[in-house]
């Protein structure tokens, strides 16, 4: 076979076209099969993200004391906490859809901080787990305590049709409590549910869906004027 090889060039180079024209072949369906290959799971990147009619604020009063978020608690009443949605296929199976990063309180605390730093409030390091009771509260936590719960977090794709229809719905509890006193000052509760239409099927549409949700639900908390003006109350320095 060597010999036969080596004898002519026109034979040297065949050769070693067939072999190439082989791996491409073999490229190609590795490629096709993962292509097509059914996806098990879907992920999403749960965060804040300003919506257009979210302002920055400076922070003035609101840099003097930092405030601490504690570790938000899902009490969504279902079997798995770690799903935040479901894809439904034409064929009639349901996808799970998992957070890419973070456990769905992690992220929605994260999304709370990040918001109040967008805001320009200084916000703590700490994040204590609070079980939202006056009595656990911790005076190492500082002045101003925010915690809360969530009751809704979830994005939803309907691909069975033409169109593919996007539903989220985040709901969330948001309690005001001033550190030193020991005392809850405040409860809040909101809900968003956006939906959208479109032709074409992504994660990153699904990833946008949530973020809206979140990031509306989280904005309409903190446009409760008397929440804002009792973090106030506690955040200006005495007189």
């Amino acid at each position: 076979m060597l010999n036969h090889i080596t004898n002519g060039n026109g034979i040297e180079r065949s050769f070693f076209s067939s072999v190439k024209i082989k791996l491409g072949i073999g490229t190609a369906a590795l490629m096709l099969f993962f292509a097509c290959a059914p996806a098990t799971i879907y992920n999403v990147d749960v965060r804040y993200v300003p919506t257009e009619s979210s302002d920055q604020t400076s922070g003035t009063a609101a840099s003097i004391k930092p405030v601490t978020v504690a570790m938000f608690r899902d009490v969504r009443n279902m079997e798995d906490t770690l799903v935040v949605g479901k894809v439904l296929k034409a064929n009639g199976n349901r996808i799970p859809v998992l957070p890419r990063y973070t456990k769905p309180p992690e992220a929605v605390t994260n999304a709370v901080r990040d918001f109040l730093i967008h805001r320009g409030y200084t916000v703590s390091l700490k994040r204590p787990d609070w079980d939202l009771q006056n009595s656990s509260i911790d005076p190492s936590w500082g002045t101003i305590l925010l915690g809360g719960t969530i009751k809704n977090l979830s994005v939803e794709c309907d691909r069975s049709g033409p169109m593919k229809k996007y539903a989220s719905h985040v709901g969330i509890t948001v309690v005001l409590a001033d550190v030193q006193q020991r005392r809850i000052l405040h409860t809040i509760t909101v809900d968003a549910a956006p939906t959208r239409q479109h032709i074409r099927f992504s994660e990153i549409m699904m990833e946008e869906e949530i973020n809206r949700a979140l990031s509306e639900a989280i904005e309409r908390v903190f446009a409760s004027r008397e929440l804002t003006q009792k973090i106030l109350n506690l955040v200006e320095p005495a007189q």
